[in-house]
This record gives C-alpha cells, sequence and structure tokens, in this order.
C-alpha cells in the first residue's frame, strides 16, 4: 500500500510538473507569435512607404531580409550619424537628451559600410530611427574633390573616375550604398543633410542623380567657418527639406582665414594645389554645427507622408529590373539569407 501511495504521489508531481512545462512553452508560442505579428506589421509598413515613393526593389528585398534575420525592430532612434568622425553631431544631440546613434569606423572596426557586416549594421541603424528623424551624413569625401582628381579622373562626363585605383572603386560603392540608406530615410520622411566640400563631384554619381531626379532634394551653399572652422571651408548641405538653407550665414568680418592648399608652380607651367594638415583637420565639424543641425531640424515643419503602395507578393522570388550591381550586395544578399537567396 505505501509502495502503491508513493507511485500516486510520483504520478501527481510529474503531471504538475508537465503541467507547468505546458503553460511555459504555451506562453513562449504566445510571446512568439506576438513578435512575429510585430515583425510583419512593421515590415508591411515600411514596404508600403517604400513603394508609395517609387524605392527601387533592392531596397524592399533588403529590408524584407533584415526582419526576416531580426524580427521586430526597436524603433527607438531620433536620429544617427553617419560617418561620424569626432561625432559633433552626436554630442550635440546626445547632450540635449535625444537618443542619436554614430556610425563611426575609428568607433568599432565593424562599422565599415563597405564590408558586409558592417552594411547590414548600416541598415539597421536607418531602420530604427523614428518617423520625421534625423540623419547626418558625410561620406569620405577625398576621393571626390577637386584636389584628388589627377588621380581619380573624375569628371563631369565621367564621375565615376578611374575604377582600377582603389581608393576611387570604394568610394563609388560607398555613396551607391549610401543611396539605398537614403531611401529609408525617406520612406520615414527623416531630415537628413549630405555634407559635402563644394569642390566634391559626389552628388554626380549616377545613383545620387537617380535620388535628385526622384525626391525633392535641396542645396544648400554654406561655411563651415561661420560656425568656427580656422578656414571659410565652404560645403554644400543636401536636404529633402527647403530649411537647410538656415545654414547659409554670412563669414565672421575681419577674421584672416588661413588656407587648406598650398600651390606650388611646377616648370611646364601648371600649378601643382596639395592639401594641408589643415584641410585633413576640416573634415571634423566644428562644435557649434552640431547644435545648428538640432535647431534647423526643431524648426523643420514635418512633411506628409504620400499614398502608400502594396508591394509584390513574391517580392524575394522576383528578379529586381536593376540588381545595383554598383553597390557590391551579391555578399550582403548571401549573408542576409544564408545562403538561400539567388541575386
Amino acid at each position: 500500500m505505501k509502495k502503491r501511495a508513493k507511485d500516486v504521489k510520483r504520478v501527481r508531481a510529474s503531471k504538475k510538473e508537465s503541467s507547468k512545462q505546458g503553460m511555459a512553452i504555451s506562453r513562449s508560442i504566445d510571446v512568439f507569435q506576438g513578435r512575429c505579428e510585430k515583425a510583419k506589421d512593421q515590415l508591411h509598413t515600411m514596404l508600403r512607404r517604400l513603394g508609395g515613393i517609387g524605392a527601387p526593389a533592392v531596397v524592399m528585398q533588403l529590408v524584407t531580409l533584415m526582419f526576416m534575420n531580426l524580427g521586430p525592430i526597436n524603433i527607438n532612434l531620433d536620429a544617427c550619424e553617419y560617418f561620424a568622425g569626432e561625432q559633433a553631431v552626436t554630442s550635440a544631440w546626445a547632450g540635449n537628451g535625444y537618443r542619436i546613434a554614430p556610425f563611426e569606423i575609428k568607433l568599432n572596426p565593424l562599422m565599415d559600410i563597405l564590408s558586409v557586416p558592417g552594411f547590414c549594421m548600416a541598415l539597421l541603424m536607418v531602420m530604427m530611427v523614428k518617423d520625421h528623424g534625423f540623419s547626418m551624413i558625410a561620406t569620405v569625401c577625398s576621393s571626390w574633390v577637386f584636389v584628388s582628381r589627377s588621380v581619380t579622373k573624375r569628371s563631369l562626363w565621367q564621375p565615376l573616375g578611374d575604377s582600377s585605383v582603389k581608393s576611387v572603386k570604394c568610394g563609388n560603392v560607398m555613396v551607391a550604398r549610401m543611396a539605398l540608406i537614403i531611401w529609408i530615410l525617406e520612406s520615414k520622411l527623416a531630415m537628413w543633410l549630405y555634407e559635402q566640400p563644394h569642390t566634391s563631384m559626389l552628388f554626380q554619381h549616377p545613383r545620387m542623380q537617380e535620388l535628385l531626379k526622384s525626391l525633392n532634394v535641396y542645396r544648400c551653399h554654406m561655411y563651415m567657418g561661420s560656425y568656427g572652422t580656422k578656414s571659410p571651408k565652404p560645403t554644400h548641405l543636401w536636404s529633402p527639406t527647403p530649411t537647410v538653407n538656415m545654414f547659409n550665414l554670412p563669414l565672421p568680418g575681419g577674421k584672416e582665414w588661413a588656407p587648406m592648399v598650398s600651390k606650388k608652380l611646377m616648370p611646364d607651367g601648371r600649378v601643382q594645389v596639395t592639401g594641408n594638415s589643415l584641410l585633413k583637420n576640416s573634415q571634423t565639424y566644428p562644435r557649434e554645427f552640431g547644435f545648428a543641425t538640432l535647431r534647423v531640424w526643431k524648426m523643420t515643419e514635418q512633411r506628409e507622408f504620400p499614398k502608400e503602395n502594396t508591394p509584390p507578393k513574391n517580392l524575394l522570388q522576383m528578379k529586381a529590373k536593376d540588381s545595383w550591381k554598383d553597390a557590391d550586395l551579391k555578399d550582403v544578399f548571401q549573408f542576409l539569407s544564408l545562403g538561400t537567396f539567388k541575386s
């Protein structure tokens, strides 16, 4: 009898434990299903918006694969800063209580937009930005400016230059990938600023020309010297909002400006122009410019979302008319799809 009573207790305890495990599994399934539904809603919203602005199919495929890998994304960033350097913009926003993420290879070697994980990290960052948020972009300009043209061979007629030169090839891929990032920013109606020196030919890149034709983009000619640099540094800011012209402040008078380039007359009569140390240092934004980005963003009226379009149901299976080979995405697609997506 005693043995039978013990067996009964053991069976009851086992059933009780099984019941607890069953409830835990049920809760886990509910949580998983909830996360799946949230990810599905986020994905469909982003795809409809991308379709509404006429974004390339490649952008929608990348976004879809990101959600398939990560599930729901915590969209909690007020802003992000690409190629952040000394993080003048990040510091200004963070110091005023905003959530901003910097993307800078000096901070983390993985933040290399030319690498597969680096570009995926850049995609995740822009997908985390809130609607009507902000992004500062300052792609490496060294292969796009006037000073380097004897090496890069870039011109108005051949803006992609000599792709046999490594810096030129990398610069071309970098800009193509940032164009994809801008499409996602536009789907969120975020204010973005794309900064380049005034001699830069970056916006002659075919992908940037496509953006200019597809979107309303404004260009502001301004001077970083108005914000505290040692040289005037004429600069162009590109943005989807006309308030970008607020950055155009007059240069302070009565100030001696230090030159950023040195000129040398060659024996054959040509003038050789080389950048000095001040040119390199001018890549760092003055502190006041960082605060100006926040002020202008606050003064910018929020844009209204256009009519959304339903994306194709076979988005991942369809072959995009333009595969964006210039953005070198084959390894990115393979990485995101674990080798199951044939690009």
